[in-house]
């Protein structure tokens, strides 16, 4: 998950999460560039922090509380699975095959025209 702008300077916000995570990543951001930092319990906490943290294990769903409110901050998800989501869909490969010749043939019809 990647956080931006999570608090603000001097006045930190928390994310209490309900599963553990490590924090992968934290950065400069466009808004500064304050902690982004793990606190016991599954709490992220920033002060204008960005960056990303990864959840541990397999899970089918995750949620966190932000007790103390802040006016914005934005995040994004990244969901990696060994499952395919939908099923794939056919190929119909004589049909390309077919388009594929008449075009070649196409090609080469109008080379052997004399210009």
């Amino acid at each position: 998950m990647a956080i931006v702008s999570l608090g603000r300077p001097g006045v930190p916000v928390t994310y209490d999460v309900d599963r553990p995570f490590n924090v992968v990543s934290q950065g400069l951001g466009f808004w500064g560039n304050g902690p982004l930092g793990q606190l016991p319990d599954n709490v992220l906490r920033g002060e204008e922090g960005h960056g990303t943290f990864q959840f541990i294990g397999t899970f089918a769903s995750f949620s966190w509380t932000a007790p103390i409110a802040e006016q914005r901050h934005g995040f994004n998800f990244g969901i990696r699975t060994t499952e395919r989501l939908e099923p794939p869909s056919p190929v119909p490969l004589p049909a390309t095959l077919a388009l594929i010749g008449a075009g070649l043939l196409g090609l080469a019809r109008s080379r052997r025209r004399p210009g």
